[in-house]
């Protein structure tokens, strides 16, 4: 500790402020009675002013720097400002309660599948520091910027929105519809959880916990989640009474009851009904084909970690084990890891397991948030980061983040690399033909070389400035994404005057717009099954991103905010996991 003593002391209640996080309430605890992997701060910081803190809502624990730490009362109505979310106002709820009872509230006993290794210590419920180590609360889904708690991403609000067959029946017969009375209950259902016991480690709700016995995830939707996250819920239903409204239609109409009479007519053979099995029948990784290519490639001698299996991911771990890469696995699913287990690699038990097993580090996730709760969280990878250690983003991230983790990695002595991927799906993540865009430490490059070699046919090395590879990531998505949506709208515009989409797909094949994406789209859209090879939510994520960064820099981009709107339509109606080719749906309106 500092010289000069420290600022607050234990049972303080506090604002504090993780990096990537907004502040959170919180109370300072002793730090040998918290639930944490090491009851000393990280050697890095033992000499500066810090606290143990623990987080209202969230129920982590967290080493926190004294200048990232204020008094609750006295910014209390600053700070509660900054944060809309529904976790946030649940921990403020908590830490007002404690205010006034100076306990919590009782919580059910979690089941035996709850359990997991590294639980914490049973703490005695003498003072109410040691009772808030215990508590736990009820697992609610949470919204974004809750510290050490996996969530789904700021463009899932489309859950609360009627979906268009809805809308039409609305027209047809002014009455509220069944579906956003349905929409309601499932929303509520879904923030529903079981908790784990008093003194047990609630470790179910960090980005590390398995899934319980009864099949739910502690994680929050589906849409925005990260690469590997679960399938989606049942698709909507094209509604009977929808169809009976039309036709019984009387022939004097307004010409908005024309108009969606006509949209109904054009989009309801493609609604989703629960039937639809583009994203759930998707088939498994072949782990025993060896492509030529990774037969030729000569592996480091060093030891991998890879954490991340979803979409990407797995083809990516793929190709690194059949050239013959020694991994070390981690994903929030455990049951994806069996296979890849019996293929050579081995499962560890969190991301910091991954990261002291390991010489070198790869994450593929599903977008910003879930890559700052695997670097920032309890036993994430800042716990083992060492002088030997380098960490390589290959997610798609905004520079901030990026900058954010590459300060972290290198103030405890690592390496960074971000490297994020360019391609159109997960064909040619499996065949390895990907493009990687990197940017960072130079030694780490070359040390990656023989990992670059399995994954990707490019590797283009764009210099020491961390940011750089992910701003040239999003321009270079944002480009991708605005040339599949004017092709939805070329496509739909062809079968509206009833020319042919295949002539109209020959026909780019002969021009100068003959290229494997348009192409491969284009015959996705005429087929209309839409198997995810990019998931729809990924590229809109993208999209967001390019115009946050356009954003800081005050520069418009209009056309690419019109993109982004047609994509986000395009996941209200149901297809946010299918391919990004499911943009043809929302054209066609």
């Amino acid at each position: 500790m500092s010289s000069s003593g420290p600022k607050f002391t234990i049972g303080d209640l506090v604002w504090a402020k993780m990096k990537g996080f907004s502040p959170w309430p919180g109370k300072i605890v002793d730090g040998s009675q918290a639930n944490l992997r090491s009851p000393k701060p990280p050697g890095n910081l033992r000499q500066k002013s810090i606290q143990c803190v623990y987080f209202f809502g969230s129920n982590n624990f967290g080493w926190i720097q004294e200048d990232a730490i204020k008094p609750y009362a006295e910014f209390k109505d600053q700070n509660c400002k900054l944060n809309k979310s529904h976790a946030f106002k649940e921990a403020i709820e908590k830490i007002e309660e404690f205010i006034k009872t100076g306990e919590i509230a009782p919580v059910t006993t979690a089941t035996a599948g709850d359990q997991t290794p590294n639980s914490g210590t049973n703490l005695s419920h003498k003072t109410s520091v040691n009772a808030l180590s215990a508590q736990t609360g009820a697992d609610k889904s949470a919204a974004d910027k809750e510290p050490g708690l996996r969530t789904a991403g700021d463009d899932n609000k489309g859950l609360k929105l009627p979906s268009i067959d809805e809308e039409i029946a609305t027209i047809f017969t002014g009455n509220k519809t069944d579906g956003e009375e349905k929409k309601t209950n499932a929303t509520n259902s879904a923030s529903a959880a079981s908790t784990p016991t008093a003194g047990q480690r609630d470790y179910s709700r960090t980005p590390f916990g398995p899934k319980s016995k009864a099949g739910k995830s502690k994680a929050s939707t589906p849409a925005a989640n990260d690469d590997d996250a679960p399938p989606p819920p049942a698709k909507r239903s094209k509604s009977a009474s929808i169809e009976e409204n039309v036709n019984n239609t009387s022939a004097a109409k307004s010409p908005a009851k024309s108009a969606a009479r006509n949209l109904l007519a054009r989009t309801s053979q493609y609604l989703l009904d629960s039937n639809s099995t583009a994203v759930n029948d998707q088939p498994e990784v072949d782990l025993k084909t060896i492509s030529a290519k990774s037969k030729t490639i000569q592996p480091s001698s060093l030891k991998f970690g890879f954490i991340g299996l979803g979409l990407m991911g797995q083809r990516l771990l793929k190709n690194l084990l059949n050239s013959g890469h020694t991994v070390t696995i981690w994903n929030r699913t455990p049951s994806k890891c069996k296979d890849f287990v019996k293929a050579g690699a081995v499962k560890a038990t969190t991301p910091a397991d991954v990261v002291a097993a390991s010489d070198i580090i790869f994450s593929c996730l599903a977008d910003p948030h879930a890559v700052k709760e695997i670097v920032f969280g309890n036993c994430g990878i800042l716990a083992e980061i060492r002088s030997t250690k380098g960490y390589v983003e290959m997610t798609t991230i905004d520079a901030d983040t990026s900058n954010d983790i590459s300060e972290a990695i290198m103030a405890r002595g690592g390496r960074y690399l971000e490297a994020p991927l360019i391609g159109s799906g997960k064909l040619q993540a499996e065949e390895g033909n990907l493009t990687v865009i990197v940017a960072g430490d130079k030694s780490l490059f070359d040390e990656c070389n023989s990992c670059f070699q399995a994954i990707s046919k490019h590797a283009f090395y764009l210099g020491g400035q961390v940011g750089d590879a992910s701003k040239m990531n999003l321009v270079v998505s944002m480009l991708i994404g605005n040339l599949i949506g004017s092709l939805a709208e070329s496509m739909a515009l062809a079968d509206r005057t009833s020319l042919s989409q295949k002539d109209l797909l020959e026909i780019l094949s002969l021009s100068p717009l003959n290229c494997q994406t348009l192409i491969s789209k284009g015959k996705s859209m005429i087929d209309g099954g839409f198997a995810t090879e990019m998931p729809l939510t990924h590229m809109q994520k993208d999209l967001r991103l390019a115009l946050q960064l356009a954003e800081v820099y005050e520069h418009p981009i209009p056309i690419t905010a019109s993109t982004n709107e047609v994509f986000k339509h395009a996941k209200h109606l149901g297809y946010s996991e299918h391919d990004v080719a499911a943009v043809y749906i929302r054209s066609r309106f």
